[in-house]
């Protein structure tokens, strides 16, 4: 029988690199790496729920946090039903873990006078009309940055993305904001085939983060961008399954992380009791 550190490397060049992003890619590999250093190196079907179970307690034992946990249970297990694909095992030992659960928190978000702040304050033009895209679409970093001109589509009022989650050409509206940026940018454009000046994604997010912590959020992250456009439509009397459309979610649950209204909006909408 293959060992685990034989099927390890199986897995990694013969199928997670054929299918997967690099980024996957590594958590895969960092993920087994974790599972050999707790169980050792020992034959693939020796590998019991129970033992799952133990890695899963040792990792919280050492601090990590749900997230990290979660992920390497998320990784593991996906990796055990490709050993199944390839004949090595008959059932997957992780099928009756349970993940970690996870303390229900709101997502982060800036408020309408922080947007202000943080858009007025960034001297860069192309990092600002970066910021500006994000907050106005609620597109993931990548999607916004790889936006091409030949996908804008003004006299519809929409555009289309390469999503990075599921990896779809998909269609979105434009919001008002939205279209008013982009048409500034087609006045102001140079040629390139890209609507937003082509940086290292990295690098916006380095920046994106030193603006932040200019205004005094160093709370919030490029992603909470994201947040806030999803937070300023529910607060202006949106729809979550039509957020789950604007935002590109799969599933409705994902969506539904949103459904906790800010404190400022639950103010407004007690004042609809009157007598």
């Amino acid at each position: 029988m293959i060992t685990l550190k034989e099927f390890k490397k199986e897995y990694i060049e013969t199928y997670s690199k054929g299918n997967h992003a690099p980024k996957t890619v590594a958590a895969n590999d960092l993920a087994l790496r974790k599972l050999i250093d707790f169980v050792g190196d020992v034959p693939l079907d020796q590998i019991e729920t129970k033992h799952c179970m133990q890695f899963m307690s040792k990792q919280k034992e050492n601090g990590l946090k749900p997230n990290s946990i979660n992920n390497y249970f998320r990784h593991n297990k996906a990796a055990f039903n490709v050993a199944i694909k390839f004949g090595y095992l008959k059932k997957n030992p992780w099928v009756d873990v349970k993940p970690q659960k996870k303390e229900k928190q709101l997502p982060k978000f800036l408020t309408k006078h922080e947007i202000g702040k943080l858009l007025d304050g960034t001297e860069n033009k192309d990092l600002r009309d970066i910021i500006e895209g994000l907050i106005s679409t609620g597109r993931r970093r990548k999607e916004l940055l790889c936006l091409l001109w030949e996908g804008v589509d003004t006299e519809n009022n929409c555009y289309t993305v390469h999503t990075t989650k599921a990896h779809e050409i998909k269609k979105f509206r434009m919001s008002g904001p939205f279209r008013d940026l982009i048409q500034r940018l087609k006045l102001e454009s140079n040629g390139s085939p890209y609507v937003f000046r082509q940086w290292k994604p990295d690098s916006v997010t380095h920046m994106i983060k030193r603006e932040l912590i200019r205004i005094g959020r160093p709370d919030i992250h490029l992603h909470n961008l994201r947040h806030t456009f999803a937070t300023l439509y529910l607060q202006h009397g949106g729809r979550i399954r039509t957020l789950q459309e604007f935002l590109g979610h799969a599933s409705i649950t994902t969506t539904e992380i949103y459904s906790g209204l800010t404190d400022e909006h639950l103010d407004e909408e007690i004042q609809r009791i009157k007598w």
